[in-house]
């Protein structure tokens, strides 16, 4: 910009010399020195034209310069602009796979939150119906409780029926001590003999010919405790005794003779009775069905709690927060 006011300048000297010179040609009256002013401003004119062609060289080579810059700088814009482009695209391509990972991420957790919870739910079913079975079961086992006593009642009763019979033979044979020596009395008599057996026979129904089936846990417990609590501790004494039940001797229940006591008319003649067919499974092996049922019914309501506890415990200790950090 400078060079081009400079260059206006000159040219404004220039038109001024021209203006003179031709001021200089209309007084041709002029002296001698007024030729040499003019042939000195003639120099001085070609060395201004000259040093005009050299400023405006100058000043073509500075405009191609500067359109060079120009096209330099513009070609440099383009290429950063690309660069920011391709940059830019690269960082929305990186955070994209991220969110891709994150969400698969999360989807899989949802899954196995699902999967869970529905495992979750067919235990709490399952849970429910063990629930209505185990209150249908414990009120079979307050039945056949009910069962029990009446039974245990009803065995008191055939006690104390034989007592009286116990009673009736030893006046008998106060009265004749010629009676045969094996017959019932001579059996109750027995010390031994008669404890062990008036001991058992109050718990006669709760024997069976194959209590050896169910000793095994927790029946096992439940049928100790049942013992334990009438007062019975020793298992041998009880096989004995059934045992000693399940003897069909004639002889315990009636005389060996019986013509020694026809007169006295004390046993009726014995009645033809049809043996029913005997169950296997009696009143004790129902009793510890259902309590072996009810110990392991608990047991496994317990166990189902804990897992549970246990399964919501982990799930909200290692939960989807801890999965997206890893």
């Amino acid at each position: 910009k400078s060079l081009l006011e400079h260059n206006q300048n000159l040219k404004t000297d220039y038109d001024k010399l021209l203006q003179n010179v031709s001021n200089l040609n209309e007084s041709s009256g002029d002296d001698m020195r007024l030729i040499s002013n003019k042939r000195a401003f003639d120099k001085i004119i070609e060395s201004l034209q000259h040093k005009n062609e050299e400023i405006q060289h100058m000043l073509d080579r500075t405009n191609q310069h500067s359109r060079a810059s120009q096209q330099t700088y513009e070609r440099n814009q383009r290429k950063l602009e690309t660069e920011i482009e391709i940059l830019q695209k690269k960082e929305l391509s990186t955070k994209m796979e991220i969110l891709h990972k994150e969400n698969g991420y999360l989807i899989k957790s949802k899954r196995s939150l699902e999967e869970k919870l529905a495992v979750t739910l067919k235990d709490l079913e399952c849970l429910r119906r063990e629930f209505e079975q185990f209150e249908v079961s414990q009120q079979g086992y307050l039945t056949l409780q009910e069962a029990f006593r009446r039974q245990t009642d009803h065995v008191k009763e055939l006690n104390e029926r034989l007592e009286e019979h116990q009673v009736i033979l030893s006046r008998h044979h106060q009265s004749d001590p010629i009676t045969h020596s094996s017959n019932l009395m001579h059996e109750l008599n027995s010390a031994n003999n008669k404890d062990t057996y008036s001991k058992l026979y109050n718990f006669a129904s709760l024997t069976e010919k194959h209590l050896a089936l169910f000793y095994n846990a927790p029946a096992d417990y439940a049928f100790d405790t049942i013992l334990s609590t009438v007062g019975i501790g020793d298992r041998a004494a009880l096989q004995e005794a059934e045992k000693l039940l399940c003897d069909d001797d004639p002889e315990l229940f009636g005389p060996s003779n019986e013509s020694i006591y026809a007169e006295l008319d004390l046993y009726p003649s014995q009645p033809i009775v049809s043996q029913e067919p005997e169950n296997p499974k009696g009143l004790v092996h129902r009793i510890l069905i259902h309590i072996r049922y009810l110990f392991r019914s608990v047991f496994r309501w317990c166990r189902f709690a804990l897992i549970l506890v246990t399964a919501v415990l982990i799930n909200l200790w290692k939960g989807p927060d801890l999965i997206l950090d890893k």
